[in-house]
């Protein structure tokens, strides 16, 4: 907001402060390049409309759907992620609830059933693929935090973890799952093929 901004450099001159505008120069720019004027309105990023409620609404839900939570509403999701444990599935999911989407994921744990799944009918279904090297030390990092200990055909054990993979990967072919390898990319960039896969999806007849 100019007035603030013009107010508080008469105030940090008139003191003798330092004042450095950090905004102005970005906004300038952005400004340039996308050919618009700023509103010009401090905090118009959290006024609560429908956009602010939708993903609010997401956020709960995919908040409700984690890690094979809401098995009996997982209809209701945009899309369902599934798994191994450690392969980013909570904050994968996050990110989605927080651009407005509703997200369920599912773990596939070795020598555990997949929760008992409803006919999926609606949602998009998305599996995430890992190396099974990285995975491990995924794993082994965690149990340090917990100061858990590493014992043959754990959590932890890298051929059980190789079977893994391999049965998650089985189980997306079974299912014709989209798999996305996750292993070298940040969340982010794993979120952005998320959509761009799940707009695909919607957009075809």
């Amino acid at each position: 907001e100019e007035s603030l901004r013009e107010h508080a450099a008469q105030e940090a001159e008139k003191r003798g402060f330092l004042a450095l505008d950090l905004l102005s120069p970005i906004l300038e720019k952005v400004s340039q390049y996308l050919h618009r004027q700023p509103e010009g309105v401090a905090g118009i990023q959290y006024q609560i409309n429908d956009s602010y409620k939708d993903r609010i609404t997401a956020m709960e839900f995919t908040m409700k759907h984690d890690d094979g939570l809401g098995m009996n509403t997982i209809n209701q999701a945009d899309m369902v992620i599934f798994g191994p444990s450690r392969s980013g599935k909570t904050p994968l999911s996050m990110i989605l609830a927080i651009h407005g989407y509703k997200v369920a994921n599912v773990p596939l744990i070795n020598g555990e059933p997949v929760p008992p799944l409803p006919e999926i009918t609606g949602p998009v279904e998305i599996g995430l693929i890992i190396d099974p090297q990285r995975l491990f030390q995924y794993r082994v990092e965690r149990l340090k935090r917990l100061n858990a200990e590493l014992s043959k055909g754990s959590y932890a054990d890298k051929e059980a973890i190789a079977q893994e993979v391999e049965l998650a990967k089985r189980f997306y072919q079974r299912r014709g799952i989209y798999g996305i390898d996750v292993t070298h990319k940040a969340v982010e960039e794993v979120a952005a093929e998320v959509l761009r896969y799940y707009r695909m999806k919607r957009q075809a007849p």
